[in-house]
């Protein structure tokens, strides 16, 4: 059976799991704008040349090594914190459905509705 205490449980972890993939997005967000600002930067400085964008990004991979790991390292955070939102999701569907199943087993309990 499920207590109130069970759903103030899921809906914080809820709230948390939401806040958490927030800041994570808004941290890939910004780390992705950093590393196209020095990118443009350094080609409007001469420092990234290329026939083609390919080549292009190719000389800015190896200009921006670190940068560009430290978006794949924020990139994977951020799907990990979509995951775990996800799975309380999850979580939040099924205590909805065990509550929706506790009314309808109480309803049926009580017997036929004459108002009906």
């Amino acid at each position: 059976m499920l207590t109130a205490s069970d759903i103030e449980k899921v809906y914080g972890e809820l709230r948390e799991a939401m806040t958490h993939y927030a800041n994570q997005a808004e941290n890939l967000i910004a780390a992705k704008q950093d590393l196209e600002f020095k990118k443009l930067r350094a080609l409007a400085n001469g420092l990234i040349v290329g026939k083609n964008a390919d080549e292009r990004e190719s000389v800015a991979q190896q200009l921006f090594a670190d940068e560009y790991l430290a978006v794949a390292d924020i990139e994977l955070t951020e799907r990990g914190a979509r995951l775990r939102l996800d799975l309380v999701g999850v979580d939040v569907a099924s205590m909805r459905a065990q509550l929706r199943l506790a009314e309808v087993l109480a309803r049926a309990e009580q017997g036929p509705d004459d108002n009906l």
